[in-house]
């Protein structure tokens, strides 16, 4: 009798050992940054694979881990937190935790290019390119391994703004990395519209002139002010440098586009020209005649 009932709960043990939930996922995840021990991660997504694509309030696993960072305490949390708990946070070393633990997550069958709601923002991209524990190489390489496992690279590639999505080329000029920027390139994430969004992004600090493009005519005394906006200028600068990079890409890959975006592009044209922006009616003019067939 005591042998069925020792066989019965070494049976009831062994069952529930694998009955993992997708918060014990997360909590395992959590657990490693501090233990450095990844293997229980593994134990639970060999036991049930589907978890990795769960969700929990709003998370996955993939920007779950890319956020982890965000626990490091800064001096200042350490009036705000228990002693003991600051300590133990400002020992784990959260850049080693991530690129273990998206090494793992990354070899199983994730998807990676999925909408979390309500806030509408497309991730993992979204979530790694402004991750400041990451080195652009290691960003590069996981956006790679991220890119073999999607289904749908245009989806994957976009970050939704407050406002309006942008793809993660258009993040990487946003946040003037143009290391990033190449690399995306490099991937394929050749977007038709990225040089609109990218030649026109200055002028968005001026809504109002923006109207031109619903028919509207320029205030000359307007277009003073902005071309003495030192701040504006430097965005024009920037963006100029990037539009640059984008072109120079086209040309060594011999990239061209449809030419239903003619009309867009001759918009942008006459656009260009209203408020006097030489250099970019220039480049729309190389952009129109040779990239656009």
């Amino acid at each position: 009798m005591k042998k069925i009932v020792l066989a019965m709960f070494l049976l009831l043990n062994l069952t529930y050992a694998k009955e993992y939930s997708f918060e014990n996922l997360l909590d395992a995840i959590s657990m490693s940054c501090y233990t450095r021990d990844f293997s229980e991660i593994k134990e639970i997504l060999d036991s049930n694979e589907s978890l990795i694509n769960g969700d929990y309030l709003g998370f996955r696993v993939l920007e779950y881990t890319l956020t982890l960072h965000k626990l490091k305490p800064d001096k200042k949390d350490s009036r705000l937190i228990p002693k003991e708990f600051y300590k133990t946070l400002n020992s784990i070393d959260f850049h080693l935790c991530q690129t273990k633990v998206l090494d793992v997550l990354l070899d199983y069958d994730i998807e990676v290019e999925y909408l979390i709601k309500p806030d509408e923002i497309y991730t993992p991209f979204s979530a790694l390119l402004p991750n400041t524990s990451l080195s652009n190489k290691e960003k590069i390489d996981f956006s790679k391994k991220m890119l073999k496992k999607a289904k749908n690279h245009k989806k994957l590639a976009t970050i939704n703004l407050s406002n309006m999505p942008i793809n993660v080329v258009e993040a990487s000029y946003l946040s003037d990395n143009l290391e990033m920027f190449r690399a995306y390139l490099d991937m394929g994430l050749v977007f038709e519209d990225t040089l609109f969004y990218i030649m026109t992004q200055p002028y968005f600090k001026y809504p109002k002139i923006l109207d031109f493009f619903y028919g509207k005519e320029i205030d000359k005394n307007f277009l003073l002010k902005i071309h003495k906006d030192k701040d504006f200028q430097d965005k024009k600068a920037l963006s100029h440098q990037y539009i640059l990079e984008f072109i120079k890409f086209l040309k060594s890959k011999k990239i061209y586009f449809d030419k239903d975006k003619m009309s867009a592009y001759a918009k942008v044209y006459e656009f260009m020209k209203a408020v006097k922006d030489k250099d970019n009616v220039y480049l729309l003019q190389v952009f129109v005649a040779d990239y656009i067939k």
